[in-house]
């Protein structure tokens, strides 16, 4: 038997496994985008994402070239899930450096998902990136539990998902901010999905530092930080780094928080360390196990902290 063939059976086989596992509990849940398999088998380096009736493959391999294994895992996945061909998008694994997403030659398919009692749009077949990062889904519910009657800043808010989940948890006023006109554009629509518009819950695009130097405070008690690992962009006259930019964002954020505020902050950089300066200047517990889906334990792709004024 080939590797192709090899490696097939055991993908399917996983495949199938999973998707008796995962389907009724996605449906329990409410869930309509999920994470079916997650480089499960180190032979087989992929994920396989369910987005409604449409599936997202990315491709982990270092070596892409053998184009025929490719195709021989995407006849098992369309097998193992029923998806038809027209519905399956496959993506080679990306870099965010530069701030922008690997843009694919097809135009976009959009799709609303169900998440948790949240509506959101997804793109697929565009962008590597979809609009909607499953991995922070209990996250999103880790913020909705806290925002009753707070002013909510969402700092890098991408397509403003956790906006939409402070809204909905009754959040006093949310203000979504990101450099980005297009994903700002998109966070507006997430909102109107959900009902949540109007002077309340407001997007702004700008660049994070500028607008903390910019902000008057204290005025919120929740602000949300989920930068990029790297970053550069033409609207920036810096590169950003995580390992550095980390603590004067973390300092400016803390300036502006009401006393008994608090920073949930999240990266996905590997190997990532608080500054050991930021421990004697705020209280900092980590969450990250609260915060990791069940179909994303596999590999857990972020880590999260809730930081707060020292007393």
């Amino acid at each position: 038997m080939t590797a192709e063939g090899e490696h097939g059976e055991f993908f399917y086989n996983r495949l199938k496994k999973k998707k008796r596992l995962l389907f009724p509990w996605a449906e329990r849940h409410g869930l309509d985008a999920f994470r079916l398999y997650d480089r499960d088998l180190p032979e087989v380096p992929l994920t396989v994402d369910i987005y409604g009736d449409y599936v997202m493959i990315c491709d982990y391999r270092k070596d892409k070239s053998p184009r025929e294994w490719l195709e021989e895992m995407k006849k098992k996945v369309l097998a193992a899930t029923g998806v038809p061909d027209a519905r399956l998008f496959i993506h080679e694994r990306h870099s965010r450096a530069g701030g922008q997403y690997e843009k694919e030659e097809n135009p976009p398919h959009e799709i609303i998902v169900r998440e948790q009692g949240a509506r959101f749009l997804v793109k697929l077949g565009a962008y590597a990136d979809t609009g909607l990062f499953s991995d922070h889904r209990l996250t999103r519910q880790w913020v909705k539990e806290r925002a009753a009657g707070k002013n909510v800043l969402n700092l890098y808010a991408y397509t403003g998902s956790f906006s939409v989940y402070a809204a909905l948890g009754g959040a006093a006023s949310t203000l979504s901010v990101d450099l980005s006109r297009p994903y700002c554009r998109w966070a507006e629509r997430n909102l109107e999905l959900n009902g949540v518009t109007g002077e309340k819950n407001k997007v702004e695009t700008s660049d994070a530092f500028a607008f903390l130097d910019r902000a008057r405070g204290p005025f919120w008690e929740l602000i949300i930080i989920d930068p990029p690992t790297f970053s550069t962009s033409k609207k920036m006259d810096y590169v950003f780094d995580i390992k550095k930019a980390h603590l004067p964002l973390i300092r400016k954020s803390l300036s502006l928080l009401r006393d008994e505020g608090m920073i949930l902050f999240s990266t996905n950089a590997r190997k990532f360390k608080i500054d050991p300066a930021l421990f004697n200047e705020a209280l900092i517990r980590e969450i990250t196990e609260e915060t990791i889906p069940a179909d994303f334990r596999q590999h857990r792709p972020h880590r999260c902290w809730v930081i707060r004024k020292s007393k």
